[in-house]
């Protein structure tokens, strides 16, 4: 049994593979080393409802969709159906006082999605379906939601700044407040300082009266959050290869020298075949005054010039990872 928590993209793959082939789910957690109840809550949670029809029928799923005869129920002399049952559009049935949607029970039963269902392509009722890629790309959103950010929705906010911010503005300190509302506030001490801290709420810092005569901390270290997936294909391994794939192609290599924390620092442009370096002052080490380096050495040289003398650029990666010192670059 496999110890680790989330599910992977292969596993989730493997699942609509033996949901297409009919098993159930104790089959399908045996084959990818997993409990039968962590299979079953991917599929409820993940799965998705279409509201396709069938091969030579449209979408309808109402009960009396067979002996229904009713006509003209949008009034809409465009309209070339005879019977509003052979209708595409489904804001028709809304009309129809008589309409009761239907839904099929063989669904309702384990494993609750059509993907092996052997009347799928005959059915015109809403279809319950998995797919292994949109189930990662929700998964993958959920996780990064969870892990950045308020965890709060709007509403909530809105509730909680209706309950804390009148006390706090009262006098009240948080701590106070949140042990007379453990019933309605089922939030930390320290998530409601933090709200306060963003701004969240209508009472700000001013309002506590203690905050107020602390001196703010320093932060230990600035967290610059960089997206991973803008390094893939750019790692030192992708630059050698494409090197000795193209031996003449020249490398500019690019670093940074810093001297006070948040001052100024050096850009350095090395052009390594002609061994000549180039020194940019930078006001801010910030991808902006980066940029601006850039431009002036384009601009200085020509698109034609610069794209010739700069057709590879071998620079450190913006964030430190556990990986070897050689897999700290990346080329552009």
């Amino acid at each position: 049994m496999s110890k680790f928590k989330h599910l992977t993209e292969g596993e989730r793959y493997k699942i609509q593979y033996g949901l297409d082939q009919g098993k159930s789910f104790k089959q399908i957690a045996r084959e990818i080393g997993r409990n039968c109840t962590t299979v079953s809550k991917e599929v409820r949670s993940k799965r998705s409802f279409k509201q396709t029809g069938a091969y030579g029928s449209i979408f309808n799923d109402c009960k009396s969709r067979f002996e229904c005869s009713a006509s003209g129920l949008c009034e809409d002399s465009s309209c070339r159906r005879k019977v509003c049952k052979r209708c595409s559009k489904i804001q028709c049935r809304k009309l129809c006082r008589s309409y009761e949607k239907e839904i099929c029970q063989k669904r309702e039963n384990p494993p609750g999605v059509c993907n092996g269902c052997d009347k799928r392509n005959r059915c015109t009722l809403e279809k319950a379906l998995y797919y292994a890629r949109g189930a990662q790309a929700e998964y993958e959103i959920v996780r990064s939601e969870s892990r950045s950010g308020v965890c709060a929705n709007e509403s909530e906010i809105h509730r909680l700044d209706g309950i804390i911010s009148p006390l706090l503005k009262n006098g009240q300190s948080i701590h106070h407040i949140l042990a007379n509302s453990s019933g309605s506030v089922m939030w930390s001490e320290k998530t409601m300082y933090k709200y306060v801290e963003l701004g969240l709420f209508s009472a700000k810092n001013t309002d506590l009266r203690r905050k107020v005569r602390f001196r703010p901390r320093r932060s230990k270290h600035e967290s610059l959050k960089v997206d991973r997936s803008c390094h893939l294909g750019r790692t030192y391994d992708d630059y050698q290869k494409y090197i000795s794939d193209n031996p003449g192609k020249l490398t500019v290599e690019m670093d940074t020298l810093h001297g006070k924390v948040g001052g100024k620092c050096l850009l350095t442009l090395h052009f390594v075949k002609a061994g000549f370096m180039l020194a940019y002052i930078l006001d801010a080490c910030t991808t902006t005054a980066v940029n601006g380096a850039f431009a002036h050495v384009r601009n200085a040289l020509g698109i034609s010039l610069y794209s010739k003398l700069c057709p590879v650029l071998l620079c450190d990666y913006t964030e430190k990872i556990a990986m070897p010192k050689k897999q700290h670059k990346s080329w552009g």
